[in-house]
């Protein structure tokens, strides 16, 4: 009888959510704009959470916008 080992073993670990923006700040530096999105509270999100990004453009969100967030491997 042969035993495995999945040690070694490779797999995508993700975990996926889908929020709607309750509000947003933005803060603009000179060459970024930072946004902090919170999301509602509902079924889905049973948490306030918030996140932030960086980019270049500006006006990417609004309020109620819908938004599906992957996260790989470690948060």
């Amino acid at each position: 009888m042969a035993f495995m080992n999945f040690s070694g073993f490779f797999y995508a670990r993700n975990d996926l959510r889908l929020f709607k923006i309750e509000k947003k700040n933005e803060l603009k530096s000179f060459f970024y704009k930072d946004y902090t999105l919170s999301s509602y509270k509902d079924a889905l999100n049973l948490n306030n959470e918030i996140f932030f990004y960086q980019s270049l453009k500006e006006g990417l969100f609004k309020k109620n916008d819908e938004i599906l967030v992957s996260n790989l491997g470690k948060k």
